[in-house]
């Protein structure tokens, strides 16, 4: 496994190279892009929706900017 990270588009990529006894071998990537509120509720507004509520996580947690996650509920606009 390589992980590879691309600050300036908040990206980070997982390659994960499978090999077998016989010789095959597969390759996996896994992107994950990562938002803040702000970039997000931009992503948003662009796929016209809205941000209904900001939560610390996706078991209701109030918000707060000390924590690692966040979860968004949205809404059609």
């Amino acid at each position: 496994m390589n992980t590879f990270k691309y600050d300036k588009q908040a990206v980070t990529l997982d390659k994960y190279s499978v090999f077998t006894r016989g010789g095959a071998s597969e390759t996996i990537y896994n992107w994950l892009q990562y938002f803040s509120p702000d970039t997000l509720c931009d992503e948003l507004r662009n796929a016209g929706l809205a941000k209904r509520c900001l939560l610390g996580d996706v078991t209701g947690r109030s918000f707060s900017d000390d924590l690692p996650e966040f979860a968004v509920i949205a809404e059609r606009v």
